[in-house]
Parts: C-alpha cells; sequence; structure tokens
C-alpha cells in the first residue's frame, strides 16, 4: 500500500488560524507575516514610465522640498518684517526692503513645484510587498529503507494592496528521486467584509486541518516528520473554491467558524494500493459534484481551543466503469499552550483525530488491474497527540531546548486491497538557534499489521523560516 503517507511526511508547509481579530485576513502565520510586512516591507509604488527611483532618492527629494517650504516661510516672514517696519518708520528712515522681491518668490516657487511634481510621481501608495517563507534540509534513515538527505525551499509572497485586501501565494520546491519538484501549496485573495468576516478565493489551506493551518512548516512543527493519517491521508491539506471565516467574542472566549465550497476530490479506482481512497488534489473538476465543509472552533481562553470539522462531497472515480459515491470527512482538534511556573517552562499539547466514510462501489469490475473485482466501504481514520515541553526558567543552556513526544495512528479497512493498520511512537529533542532556526532529532518505533514490515526510523533536520 503506498500508505498514509506517499512522501513519508517530508514536505514542507504553511500557515494559519483565526487571526486575533477576528475575520481579518484569517490565520495566525498569515496574520504574523502580513504584520511583518506593514513594520518592515518598503511600500511599493508606480513609476509612471519614469525611470526607478531609491527610496533613498526619494527621501532626497522630500528632504529637498521640505528645505525650499522653509526658506519660502523664512522669506515671507521676513518681508511681513520689513513691511512693518517701513509701515512704523517716517519715510525717510524707511528700511530697503533689500532683495526679497517677488521675482525671488516666483524662483522658489518654482523650484518647490518642481520637486514637488518629481516626489508625487514615485510618492509611495498604500501596497505594501514581502517575502517570506522557510528552508530546511533532513537526513532519515528508516528500517529496510536507504537513509537519505533531502531539502525543501518555500518562498511565501504577501502582497498587501490596502487595509482589506491581500494576496498571499506559497510555492514549495523539494527533491524527489532524480527531480525537483515545485507545488503551488496555495495561492488566493482574502478580502475583509467586516472586523468578524474574511472572504478568501483561490487555492486555500483546508480550514478542517488544523495541523496544516498551523503547524505544518518546518521551522514551526516541532518534529521532522508529520503525523500519519492527518497529513497526505484522510484530511485535505488544500481546496479549491471559496470561503468566509473569522471570529466572533463570546465573553472572554472566542468562536472562530470557516465555511468553504471547493473543487470536489476524486476517488482513486486505479491504483490497486490505493484503491477507495481521495484523491484531494483536484484542479480540474471531473463532473459538476463539489465538496462543502467547514470548521468551528471554540478558543476558551488565550492558548486553550477545541474544534470541529467537517466535509461533505460526492465524488466520481478517476476512472470508467466504477461510477460515483459519497464521501464524509470529520475531524476533532485540541491546542493547549501554557507557561507553568511549577514546571519552570511552557508547554504544548496538540492533537487531532480524523474519520474519513467513503460509501461501498465495485473497484476493478472487470479484473483488468489485477485487484478486482471488489466491493468495500472505505472507513478510514487515524490522527496524532502531541506534547512538548520547553524548560524557559532553568537556565539560559536549558531554554534553547525542546523536548517532544508524539503518538500517532491510521486506521484502513481490512478489506481494502493491501491496507495495514499503523501505529507510532516518536520522541524527539530540538535546539532553538535563534527563534525561528531549529535542530532537531527524533526516533520512531513504527509498527504495523497484516504482515507489512515496521519502519523504526531516526530523523535529523535543521529548519529556519519567517
Amino acid at each position: 500500500m503506498r500508505g498514509w503517507q506517499s512522501r513519508r511526511g517530508m514536505r514542507h508547509g504553511h500557515h494559519v488560524g483565526a487571526a486575533p481579530g477576528g475575520g481579518r485576513f484569517s490565520g495566525k502565520f498569515r496574520a504574523a507575516v502580513a504584520g511583518l510586512a506593514l513594520l518592515t516591507a518598503l511600500p511599493v509604488g508606480a513609476a509612471d514610465q519614469q525611470a526607478p527611483v531609491t527610496r533613498a532618492e526619494y527621501d532626497a527629494l522630500m528632504k529637498q522640498m521640505m528645505a525650499l517650504q522653509k526658506e519660502v516661510a523664512d522669506l515671507k516672514s521676513q518681508q511681513a518684517a520689513t513691511a512693518k517696519a517701513v509701515a512704523a518708520a517716517p519715510a525717510s528712515a524707511a528700511p530697503s526692503p533689500g532683495k526679497v522681491t517677488g521675482k525671488t518668490f516666483d524662483s522658489l516657487q518654482g523650484q518647490i513645484d518642481e520637486v514637488k511634481s518629481i516626489t508625487d510621481i514615485v510618492n509611495p501608495g498604500d501596497t505594501k510587498f514581502v517575502i517570506a517563507g522557510s528552508a530546511s534540509s533532513t537526513f532519515s534513515t528508516y528500517s529496510n529503507t536507504p537513509s537519505n538527505f533531502g531539502a525543501t525551499f518555500a518562498p511565501i509572497f504577501l502582497w498587501q494592496l490596502n487595509d482589506k485586501l491581500l494576496v498571499e501565494s506559497e510555492i514549495e520546491m523539494e527533491l524527489e528521486d532524480t527531480s525537483t519538484i515545485v507545488n503551488l501549496e496555495y495561492a488566493d485573495i482574502s478580502y475583509e467584509l467586516n472586523d468578524y468576516m474574511t472572504l478568501d478565493a483561490g487555492k486555500f489551506l483546508n480550514p478542517m486541518n488544523i495541523f496544516v493551518e498551523r503547524y505544518e512548516p518546518n521551522w514551526i512543527n516541532k518534529l521532522p516528520d508529520t503525523p500519519l493519517a492527518i497529513y497526505d491521508g484522510i484530511l485535505p491539506e488544500s481546496n479549491v473554491g471559496v470561503q468566509l471565516r473569522g471570529a466572533v467574542p463570546i465573553g472572554p472566549s472566542r468562536l472562530k467558524y470557516a465555511g468553504y465550497a471547493s473543487n470536489a476530490p476524486r476517488l482513486i479506482a486505479d491504483d490497486s494500493e490505493a484503491a477507495g481512497q481521495l484523491q484531494f488534489d483536484n484542479f480540474t473538476s471531473l463532473s459538476d459534484y463539489k465538496a462543502y465543509g467547514g470548521r468551528l472552533g471554540l478558543e476558551v481562553i488565550p492558548g486553550v481551543e477545541a474544534g470541529y470539522g467537517v466535509q461533505y462531497a460526492n465524488v466520481t472515480a478517476n476512472t470508467g466503469g466504477v461510477g460515483s459515491t459519497s464521501s464524509f470527512l470529520q475531524s476533532v482538534d485540541l491546542e493547549v499552550k501554557r507557561d507553568s511556573p511549577a514546571l519552570k517552562g511552557a508547554f504544548t499539547l496538540l492533537g487531532q483525530y480524523a474519520w474519513s466514510n467513503v460509501g461501498d462501489v465495485t473497484y476493478d469490475p472487470n479484473g483488468d488491474l489485477g485487484f478486482g473485482p471488489t466491493n468495500f466501504t472505505n472507513n478510514r481514520s487515524g490522527g496524532y497527540l502531541q506534547l512538548s515541553y520547553r524548560p524557559k526558567r532553568l537556565s539560559d543552556f536549558l531554554n534553547r531546548f525542546e523536548f517532544i513526544v508524539r503518538g500517532d495512528m491510521a486506521n484502513a479497512p481490512s478489506s481494502a486491497p493491501g491496507a495495514f493498520d499503523e501505529r507510532r511512537l516518536t520522541l524527539g529533542v530540538d535546539y532553538w538557534l535563534t527563534s525561528f532556526t531549529v535542530l532537531k532529532a527524533a526516533y520512531e518505533l513504527d509498527e504495523r499489521t497484516n504482515g507489512e514490515p515496521n519502519q523504526n526510523g531516526f530523523l535529523l533536520q535543521i529548519a529556519t523560516g519567517l
């Protein structure tokens, strides 16, 4: 079976939860980077067919115009004082007005107008652009598998056109076999309808898959790989469509919500190792079927949140002769982040469990593919629970370490061709070089059923991002 993680979870990822203020460009990572753009990015201006003008040149022009304006003000003040003295003094003692003439003013005003016309051309607008992203390098060795070095690079582009409109995109590049794989992880336009609601359109991260939305980027994910079932498994990582999302305050708590409509996934029917599973990368619909889903999350207090997500869609097989059926996905998730003086540090508890129900169909009805005909209802489930602890108050040296334990599992129907269940226990330790660069080491204990060989593994990774 190609398994629950066809890419062994070595991919990098993304960002996003509900924005602190409600619907505004929803997403923790997106909001953080947008904030970075506001604080650090230089505004983008239009050159209007002129040669490019640097920020330094623009600032110099502004200083020149301000100096000219001050000179005019000083001359006006001098002329007013002279006029007042002339009016108060006898005609024979009247002071000479000197060189403060209309011609002088006209010359200065001409210089001001010239400088102002240049600054108007290169005047920065409201748009802001920033490039963020991450990079990582991983060494992995698993039982019965050759050891391997890998690398990923994933730039993120954020373009804020105004206070309400944001464009974001991530392009991930990773090494696979003998090729460099380039994926458009997401590309969407967000428009803030009000303080509690944002509209997204394009390819967006699936809001019911909290791991992908919030924790998948390698510099955020505390372990070198990703959980079973949740990633490359039961839940979609992204959708192509539209969504509404935001948050509503309820006293000290917040209710976070997201609802979407997108292209429906496809039913895999032409692969004996993956028959009955869903192919979520459906960028071109095979039919008019669409997927409908969303998530509700309750943030009881800051750092404590629980959520429930759901997606329903009719799905069409990716090969003829199989037909269509229904799919129903559900998930529950938990996030607890607390700083404990008693434990002299901070701990994070993360968890998610998902269920997938795909209606029964007959696969390989004519036996042409060599594994049918076979009929089964494809019910799958799986998830993870992860606890991490960072001793922030013990010493400056120990503050850089973080200790992690994760348990995850994946369950498949016994009637599915090549199906097996899997259980893993992962122990890890991180060393934070900076607040955004981390060294990770982890050891995995793996157990599989149906005669599949276990794949215990050791992983090392360095990751950085912003």
